[in-house]
């Protein structure tokens, strides 16, 4: 259960960090649509 939860722990840190590296992508560049598309 420990791992089980470590791993979800790490899925949801990754997915937000995610989401501020597309923010920040988007605030500095106005191409976030090429950004997503390359993921």
């Amino acid at each position: 259960m420990t791992a089980m939860t470590a791993i979800i722990a790490i899925t949801i840190l990754a997915g937000i960090a995610a989401t501020a590296a597309v923010v920040g992508a988007t605030a500095q560049q106005p191409v976030p649509v090429r950004v997503r598309n390359k993921r």
